[in-house]
């Protein structure tokens, strides 16, 4: 049998690189580690501008993708492949970050009462997505979880509920509460 090495660099076989992910998952599960290295390599970016978003720090982030990526070697023995991997992998980095919000669920916001008053259009633009930020930010886990991958990474009520392990029904009733939840959020600053 060949060694991982000569696989990935034999005449006419494929790089690394070229490898779809499906032959890297099996390649990894048969304990080749530079395989899901790739795999990582591939998916880190997206992995951590998720998780950012979920938990809006940069450096908590990184260690919740660390977890995840560690996580994820953990248990891809019994991955199947009923999903693609990169929705395996977003899942897990969904739950990552979940457990670290529940476990600061009750930090304290600042007010920010006095940014409601800005002359320019661009301050405006500005102070709407902190808005927006922060009342994202005091979304339930799952809520936010559902809102970021529908509104920023703009994927399909099918997509989601692969991730959710959902229904697509259960899908769009909770991000049409999510949506509600969010507006309710932000009626205060709407008024001002």
């Amino acid at each position: 049998m060949a060694s991982e090495r000569e696989m990935g660099t034999t005449a006419g076989a494929l790089s690394w690189t070229d490898m779809a992910d499906e032959a890297l998952v099996r390649l990894a599960q048969q304990g080749g580690a530079p395989a899901f290295d790739q795999l990582i390599v591939r998916h880190r970016e997206a992995m951590t501008a998720l998780a950012y978003r979920i938990v809006g720090d940069r450096d908590e982030a990184d260690d919740l993708v660390q977890e995840a990526v560690c996580l994820a070697y953990r248990k891809l023995g019994g991955f199947r492949g009923d999903a693609a991997f990169k929705t395996w992998l977003t899942r897990i980095t969904i739950n990552v970050c979940i457990k670290a919000r529940r476990r600061r669920h009750n930090q304290a916001w600042e007010p920010l009462s006095d940014l409601y008053e800005c002359p320019s259009h661009a301050e405006r633009e500005a102070v709407t997505r902190v808005m927006v930020a922060h009342a994202m930010a005091r979304l339930p886990a799952r809520d936010r979880v559902l809102l970021l991958l529908r509104e920023y990474e703009g994927l399909e009520y099918e997509q989601i509920a692969d991730v959710m392990g959902w229904s697509r029904a259960r899908v769009g009733t909770a991000i049409h509460r999510a949506r509600k939840r969010l507006r309710r959020l932000l009626e205060p600053v709407e008024e001002v």
